[in-house]
C-alpha cells in the first residue's frame, strides 16, 4: 500500500466532522471548478507526453497551493487504494481509469483537491461538512486563482470558461451536497416528489458517489446542471436554497414517523430487525449494512432505540457508513479480499464498532 494513504482509513476527513450546520441531514457541501489550459488541446486529445508534462508541472507547485499536499499517480495505485479515494470523495472513476497520464492532489484535511487530466485539465474542488456553501465557494475560488497564476485558463469573452463537455461551459462550476435522507427514504412518495422537483429546477439527483453511482442507504447527491447564462453565485444559491427545503422536508417527515403511533410502532419494529440482522449476520453486503445503519441513525435522532440496545451516536453511525465500504474495509483488515470475504469481515467489524454481541 502507498504509505501516504495508510493514515486515511483511521482518521475522519475534514468534510465529515461532527457539529456542522444542518449536519443531521447534510453530510457535506462541495464546489468543483472545471478549468482548462489556454491554447491547449483538451485531455482526451492531448498527446501522452504533453499530459505527462502537465502532471509534472503541477507536482512542482501543488505544495504552494495546498500546503502538505499528497500528490498521487493513479497508475501506481492498487485497486483497493482507488476504491478508498473514490469513497472519500478525493477522486473520480473517470480520473482513475483515464487512458492517459493523470494526477490527484489533496490536502491533509481532505477538504481541498485538484484532479489533473480527467475530463478537463483541472478539476479544482473544495468540500466541507454540513451545509456550508460560502466557505467552500471561497476555498475553491482561492485555489483556482492560485492555479490560474501559473497556468493561464482557456476563456471566451461570451461563453466564459471553455470546457471539454459543453454542459460545463460558462462558469465551469458544480455545486453539490451529499444528503442522508432515511425518513424520506421510508416514505417513497415524498422522496419521489423531491427528485422530480429537483429535476424541474435544473438540478441533478445522483447516488452515493455522484455521477454513475446508485443510491445506497438513503444517501443522495444533488447538484446544479446549468453552468451557462447565470453567475456562480446564482448557481450555488439554487443548490443551497433547494437543499434548505429538503432539510426541512426530511425533518418534517422524521417528526411524523416519530410522533404518529402507527409509524412509530413500525419504525421500532424495523429498528429491532436491523439490530437482529447486525447481531446475527455471518456476512453483510455494503447495501444491507448501510440500510441497517440508516435505520439506526434515524432511530437515534428520534430517541427510539429499544431498551438494552447499544448506546449509539448518530454521527458515529454516519462515519461507520463510510468505513464499511469496500476500500476502507480492506485497508482496515490489511489485505485484499474477495466479495464473500469482505461481507464476512463487514459483519464482524460492524458488530465490533457498535458493541453489538454476536447472536451466534
Amino acid at each position: 500500500m502507498d504509505p501516504r494513504l495508510e493514515p486515511l482509513p483511521a482518521r475522519t476527513p475534514g468534510w465529515l466532522r461532527e457539529g456542522a450546520p444542518d449536519g443531521d441531514v447534510v453530510v457535506s457541501s462541495r464546489v468543483r471548478l472545471a478549468r482548462n489550459l489556454a491554447r491547449t488541446r483538451f485531455p482526451h486529445l492531448l498527446p501522452e507526453d504533453e499530459a505527462e508534462v502537465l502532471c509534472a508541472r503541477v507536482r512542482e507547485h501543488v505544495r504552494d497551493w495546498i500546503g502538505e499536499a499528497v500528490a498521487l499517480d493513479p497508475r501506481e495505485l492498487e485497486e483497493v487504494e482507488r476504491d478508498l479515494l473514490v469513497e472519500r470523495n478525493l477522486a473520480s472513476r473517470d480520473l482513475l481509469e483515464a487512458p492517459r497520464p493523470t494526477l490527484l492532489a489533496f490536502g491533509e484535511e481532505e477538504t481541498r483537491g485538484i484532479l489533473v487530466n480527467e475530463e478537463d485539465h483541472f478539476r479544482i474542488q473544495a468540500i466541507a461538512p454540513g451545509l456550508q456553501f460560502p466557505a467552500v465557494q471561497r476555498a475553491a475560488r482561492s485555489l483556482s486563482l492560485q492555479v490560474g497564476r501559473v497556468f493561464p485558463f482557456a476563456t471566451h469573452e461570451r461563453y466564459g470558461f471553455l470546457t471539454a463537455c459543453p454542459t460545463n461551459l460558462g462558469t465551469g462550476l458544480r455545486a453539490s451536497v451529499l444528503l442522508h435522507l432515511p425518513a424520506l427514504g421510508r416514505a417513497r412518495q415524498p422522496l419521489e416528489k423531491v427528485i422530480k422537483t429537483a429535476q424541474r429546477s435544473q438540478l441533478a439527483v445522483r447516488g452515493f458517489h455522484g455521477e454513475g453511482s446508485g443510491s445506497m442507504g438513503d444517501f443522495y447527491q444533488i447538484s446544479n446542471q446549468s453552468t451557462l447564462g447565470t453567475t456562480q453565485a446564482e448557481q450555488v444559491e439554487r443548490v443551497r436554497g433547494f437543499t434548505a427545503r429538503v432539510v426541512e422536508f426530511e425533518r418534517e417527515v422524521r417528526h411524523q414517523l416519530f410522533e404518529g403511533e402507527e409509524h412509530r410502532r413500525l419504525l421500532e419494529e424495523h429498528v429491532a430487525r436491523a439490530l437482529e440482522t447486525l447481531a446475527g449476520a455471518e456476512a453483510l453486503a455494503t447495501q444491507s449494512a448501510l440500510e441497517c445503519l440508516g435505520i439506526l441513525r434515524l432511530a437515534t435522532l428520534g430517541g427510539l432505540l429499544p431498551e438494552g440496545a447499544p448506546d449509539l451516536d448518530p454521527h458515529r453511525l454516519l462515519e461507520l457508513s463510510f468505513r464499511l465500504q469496500p476500500g476502507h474495509l480492506q485497508l482496515q483488515v490489511g489485505r485484499s479480499l474477495g466479495p464473500e470475504e469482505r461481507d464476512r469481515e463487514r459483519a464482524r467489524l460492524v458488530r465490533e464498532a457498535l458493541g453489538i454481541p454476536s447472536a451466534g
